[in-house]
């Protein structure tokens, strides 16, 4: 729903973009978020939204963003990671 979502928002605002170029950023997207799940404990970002997401267009790279809200899921309960990791 939220990838949706972040695809329709885009295509609002740049109406001349190609399909093909958003069907590769929404793959990029949900490669990124296979990424964080995958861990052990995996890491649940908790506020995917438009804001988010982060599109080079001239590269045709896209960025997951804001891990602030991250959840790190143990055991069937999540601890939440307070604030940003400093480094």
């Amino acid at each position: 729903m939220v990838l949706r979502l972040v695809v329709i928002r885009y295509r609002q605002r740049h109406r001349r973009v190609n399909i093909w170029a958003v069907k590769h950023w929404c793959r990029q997207i949900l490669s990124g978020l296979l990424y964080l799940h995958s861990h052990n404990p995996p890491i649940i970002h908790r506020d995917l939204k438009c804001d988010n997401i982060f599109v080079n267009g001239n590269q045709g790279e896209v960025k997951i963003g804001d891990l602030g809200l991250a959840a790190i899921l143990r055991k069937s309960h999540a601890v939440h990671c307070v604030g940003k990791p400093s480094g």
